[in-house]
């Protein structure tokens, strides 16, 4: 009991040490996202990551107390805590992990059964020898590409979602959305299907 309690702790220590570090790094990448600084979210976030170093240290303490007074089987009893809080958290992040890596393969494989249901679909308006771009994505989702004049770039946005029936699209009002609904109906594609009369617009 003896022997096996001072190597749960120096198994402890390690473990401090390890989590420690992989601590800091965590600590420091968690101010990369804007306003991280000052969510409370983010900072509930790095005192979680903290959580289990301070469980450790408290077991180390407690454990070497019951070691120095001569109770051994007290010392093994607490050195054992942090063995199975890291188990229970690898046991945990694996199935997180799991149950993640499922749902983006469940998420790609709905898309790639969209795109091969629905091709993307493009309806476009020439004027002034430019031509501006209605796209119709497999997943709902319907943008445009703008020419406006002064800017060498194209303009791109969202222009708004596409009902489940794909029938209906939802236009957005936005401030910002720079194709007008009044303008949709000049959008043909390469069949000369106008826009307006493929999807009805609201």
């Amino acid at each position: 009991m003896k022997t096996l309690s001072l190597l749960l702790m120096l198994l402890t220590i390690l473990m401090i040490v390890g989590f420690g570090m992989f601590y800091l790094l965590g600590f420091a990448m968690s101010f990369d996202a804007p306003g991280s600084t000052t969510d409370p979210k983010a900072w509930g976030m790095r005192l979680m990551l903290f959580a289990p170093i301070l469980i450790f240290l408290v077991c180390l303490i407690l454990a070497w107390k019951a070691y120095a007074g001569g109770h051994f089987g007290k010392s093994v009893m607490l050195g054992m805590v942090s063995p199975v809080v890291c188990i229970a958290l690898y046991t945990w992040m694996s199935v997180t992990s799991m149950s993640s890596m499922k749902e983006y393969n469940d998420h790609v494989a709905k898309e790639e059964e969209m795109k091969a249901k629905y091709p993307v679909e493009k309806y476009v308006r020439t004027a002034d020898g430019v031509s501006d771009t209605i796209i119709v994505w497999p997943n709902g989702i319907v943008a445009y590409r703008l020419h406006i004049e002064g800017m060498e770039n194209t303009w791109n946005g969202p222009l708004g979602d596409l009902s489940e029936d794909r029938k209906t699209i939802t236009y957005d009002r936005r401030s910002d959305t720079k194709l007008q609904i009044e303008e949709l109906y000049h959008f043909m594609d390469q069949e000369g299907r106008i826009f307006t009369n493929v999807y009805a617009v609201k």
